[in-house]
């Protein structure tokens, strides 16, 4: 079924099982307790009787005639003491009855044939509800019973101490006296039974209503932690639905959902921020690409439209040539971006000359330099060896010198210096131009990112080569870093590591 998939009800299911095992735990231990206090009680009880008969039993044998030395310390039978008596023997207590007795003349020693009516009126006056004493003689005779079953018990020698039992809904203490005389005091337990099961139905009652309680507090406890998930799932849902600016509100920024709320709004604006992104970029893309392909249409249009001279052909073919190259020149940029950004641009780990390779592109450079009346001013390093791509790095250099030289003033300057630091090639190139201010800074190495947007990019220029300049030092593990002030000129900071840095 659905529900058991949902975390709230997997949830309140374990709180629930876990609830009713420690209220089981508690009510049973609960219910032992009462149980041990009330049969502990009916024991104490029954000790007490037994005590009593010990006590009628010795003076109900004592006399002028044959005296019974009375009890002392240790001697009253109590459980404590091991077993009644345990410290002293006593001779055969003289019978109290109301006949003659039936084993022998009067004043003979033998054991008594019956205690007298008085000791037994003596056991009933103090005797408990529900509760019973018979006395045996040592031969196995009743002695003396006050009711219950006077069938005799099948004890087998002196018992140690009296022993306490529970038979259907009777408790039984059964002891022994040191002369032999067999005790038995029992009492029904019917009331106790009851009332253990009185208190057993309470208990379960008192659990189920704790129990209900806890899972209408739980599934509450439940629903209110789970409410910022909830959340997430309908940011979520509206994010798929296109609305990039939706955010979840973070209202506890220290607990652990406040922490994944904060993280995610972090990527949702990472989310936001790439399709605005790639929507720019296919904007921006589509609209360099348009340039030259309306100047094809029209070429080919005009050529086509009526019949004319082999010279306009060619000047018309040779348009389209340039649009053509164009095109070929931002769709290369494209892709070496797009390859360099996805990681998939493997490059080479070759040792070559930095300052060497520099030399090469100011020369090649400097008829554009020339024909502006740009100066040039290197300051490089005789040599300067380092492990790289050298073809990669050579494009990133060109492309800050070819910026340089465009977005400079007429007969301004760019300064060129080159050396090493911390086990780093650090490269410099400044120019005097206009400069930039801090929030065009801060796009300056986006895709087609123009810092004046009113002007178009010169001729031959694609808008890519700060990207990818970008995109190649740090596939180096290097840095670029840009600094400007308006009106006085840009200075870009390359730092390469002169060891190429292990795979991540």
């Amino acid at each position: 079924m659905a529900f058991f998939k949902s975390i709230r009800w997997g949830l309140q299911i374990w709180h629930g099982l876990i609830l009713l095992a420690v209220l089981s735990g508690f009510g049973i231990t609960a219910w032992r307790l009462q149980q041990q206090r009330a049969y502990a009680t009916v024991g104490e009880r029954l000790q007490e009787r037994y005590n009593i008969a010990l006590r009628l039993i010795r003076q109900g044998g004592g006399g002028p005639d044959n005296p019974r030395p009375r009890p002392g310390p240790g001697r009253d039978g109590d459980l404590e003491d091991g077993h009644p008596g345990a410290e002293g023997h006593f001779p055969p207590p003289r019978p109290l009855r109301d006949g003659p007795p039936r084993n022998g003349p009067p004043g003979s020693e033998g054991p008594p044939e019956r205690l007298s009516t008085a000791t037994e009126q003596a056991l009933k006056a103090d005797e408990a509800p529900g509760s019973t004493v018979t006395i045996w003689r040592r031969d196995g005779g009743l002695l003396a019973t006050t009711g219950g079953s006077s069938s005799t018990p099948d004890v087998k020698g002196p018992m140690v101490r009296p022993v306490l039992s529970i038979q259907g809904n009777g408790m039984e203490l059964l002891g022994t006296t040191p002369p032999g005389e067999i005790i038995r005091v029992t009492r029904d337990i019917s009331a106790e039974r009851q009332s253990l099961q009185r208190t057993a139905w309470q208990l379960a009652a008192a659990a189920t209503s704790i129990l209900l309680l806890g899972l209408a507090g739980g599934w509450w406890a439940a629903g209110r932690t789970l409410r910022p998930i909830a959340d997430i799932g309908a940011t979520a849902a509206h994010l798929s639905a296109g609305n990039l600016g939706q955010r979840l509100s973070v209202k506890d920024t220290h607990g652990e959902l406040g922490q994944l709320a904060t993280t995610l709004n972090a990527m949702f604006a990472r989310l936001e921020d790439s399709f605005t992104q790639q929507t720019r970029f296919i904007s921006d893309a589509a609209h360099e690409l348009r340039t030259p392909v309306s100047v094809m249409l029209t070429q080919t249009q005009t050529a086509l439209r009526r019949e004319r001279p082999a010279e306009e052909y060619r000047t018309s073919l040779e348009a389209c040539q340039r649009a053509a190259g164009r095109m070929r020149q931002l769709i290369e940029s494209l892709l070496a971006l797009a390859r360099l950004e996805a990681g998939q641009q493997q490059m080479k780990r070759l040792r070559f000359d930095l300052a060497h390779a520099l030399r090469e592109q100011i020369e090649l450079l400097a008829p554009l330099a020339t024909a502006r009346d740009i100066t040039v001013d290197a300051r490089l390093t005789e040599s300067l060896t380092l492990e790289g791509d050298p073809d990669y790095l050579t494009m990133a250099a060109a492309n800050l010198l070819t910026n340089a030289i465009h977005y400079n003033r007429a007969g301004g300057a760019i300064a060129i210096q080159l050396t090493t630091e911390s086990n780093q090639a650090l490269l410099t190139i400044a120019d005097t131009g206009e400069g930039m201010s801090p929030e065009q800074l801060s796009h300056i190495f986006e895709r087609f990112y123009r810092a004046d947007q009113s002007r178009s990019l010169p001729a031959g220029r694609t808008g890519l080569g700060l990207a990818i300049t970008k995109s190649i030092i740090e596939a180096h593990h290097g840095t670029i870093s840009v600094q400007s002030t308006p009106g006085e000129g840009t200075s870009f900071t390359l730092r390469i590591p002169l060891e190429a840095q292990p795979k991540e």
